[in-house]
């Protein structure tokens, strides 16, 4: 009996030792939670802003910082933001604390912004932002008249204007003389600098109700792809066929297009842009968002 009373007390003394060598192993696993919480609670004070500013045509110059007490900014080596995968430079980093590790950047649509902030510890806090790009508003102290109101109900009947180097000059007239007939004209001269091209021509597009294309020869690789654009973005093309050519490239072969026989006179450009313009009045024309 003496025997089996002693076993059982080591036994119990056994289950002890490694109930406390568990206790004591909980607590070593808790420290590093413990700083864990601590980076948390000094990184939950940085903040991501913006700022936005219509430029027109459904296009934005937009910023995107940081903010945070100057001993938080203090402690920050780079901040670097992954863009949409449409920019030609996705993932863009900042050094900059003066500025905030500001960029500056402009297009034309809202996206994620990923942003990640790496600190002198060598810690990294990352967040996302979501870019909001809003129309002005309108002045509290201007009233539209009901002639007004009823004008930003419907926008004018919008082309996307193509001409290659060869008939820029015909494509300028011709522009104009759509311009008198009461259209609204975009060209890839227009687009903004610095920004992928297919991103800003599909900002066009989506803005169009119809695309022309000046041809007087072969299509380039620059018309092919504003071509695929438009077709992408459902938008009807209508060839401009300048000069004596009698069949259309294969590429866009079938489709009805404009004789302009003579680009130099402004009868004949007149005429193409009466054709154009009746062409696009019996479209189903976009509506301006509201």
């Amino acid at each position: 009996m003496a025997s089996k009373k002693t076993a059982k007390a080591r036994s119990t003394k056994k289950a002890r030792v490694k109930a406390t060598a568990v206790k004591s192993s909980s607590k070593k696993k808790t420290k590093p939670a413990a700083e864990s919480q601590r980076s948390t609670t000094a990184t939950s004070e940085i903040e991501v802003k913006q700022s936005s500013k219509y430029r027109g045509n459904d296009w934005w110059d937009w910023s995107v910082w940081v903010e945070a007490p100057a001993k938080e900014l203090d402690k920050i080596v780079y901040v670097e933001y992954g863009l949409h995968p449409t920019f030609t430079d996705r993932i863009q980093r900042r050094t900059d604390r003066k500025e905030k590790f500001r960029l500056d950047e402009s297009g034309w649509g809202e996206f994620m912004i990923d942003v990640e902030v790496k600190q002198q510890d060598g810690t990294r806090f990352k967040t996302k932002h979501w870019l909001n790009l809003e129309y002005p508003s309108e002045s509290s102290t201007s009233k539209p008249t009901a002639k007004t109101a009823k004008k930003k109900e419907v926008k004018l009947p919008t082309v996307f204007l193509s001409a290659g180097v060869s008939d820029l000059r015909a494509g300028n007239e011709l522009g104009e003389a759509l311009k008198k007939q009461g259209l609204r004209v975009l060209k890839p001269a227009d687009l903004a600098a610095g920004l992928p091209w297919d991103v800003a021509v599909r900002g066009m597009m989506k803005e169009a109700d119809m695309m022309v294309l000046l041809i007087s020869g072969g299509l380039t690789s620059w018309a092919m792809r504003e071509i695929d654009a438009a077709r992408n973005s459902k938008l009807p093309i209508v060839p401009v066929v300048i000069g004596i050519m009698s069949e259309l490239p294969q590429q866009i072969e079938g489709l009805k297009h404009v004789n302009l026989k003579e680009s130099a006179k402004p009868d004949e450009i007149a005429h193409a842009a009466s054709e154009i313009t009746s062409a696009i009045k019996v479209l189903p024309h976009k509506k301006t968002a509201s």
